[in-house]
């Protein structure tokens, strides 16, 4: 998990740098090579998060914390998505750089998480 927050805000500000030289920003491939990493990363990311919950979970506790973490993370994915677009009035960096803050603080809250992968059955 935090590999894939810390890889997609590195993504996100090699973006923003590479966009700051004028034949960089009027080109629209830096965009869509961000985009293809960053999909990358988010599914280390989504897949570092199922193996968590799994591995946190003992017998049936696995389901319910597989529907509760899935459940959260539509809801956070949707309000992270509002918050983006209305940030994104402001210019698509305001939004990026809001992208790339909530990445620097996913790999803190993952990096305080505890260790579960050797505690279960």
């Amino acid at each position: 998990m935090m590999a894939g927050a810390a890889g997609g805000a590195v993504i996100i500000a090699a973006l923003l740098l590479a966009l700051r030289v004028e034949a960089v920003a009027e080109s629209s491939l830096p965009y869509v090579v961000a985009y293809l990493l960053l999909a990358f990363a988010h599914t280390g990311s989504r897949l570092g998060r199922k193996t968590y919950v799994v591995d946190l979970g003992e017998g049936n506790q696995r389901t319910d914390y597989v529907a509760v973490s899935n459940t959260a993370m539509g809801v956070l994915l949707l309000a992270t998505g509002a918050v983006s677009a209305g940030l994104a009035t402001f210019g698509v960096e305001a939004a990026l750089v809001f992208l790339a803050a909530l990445g620097v603080a996913g790999v803190v809250s993952a990096h305080r998480l505890p260790e579960v992968s050797g505690t279960s059955s």
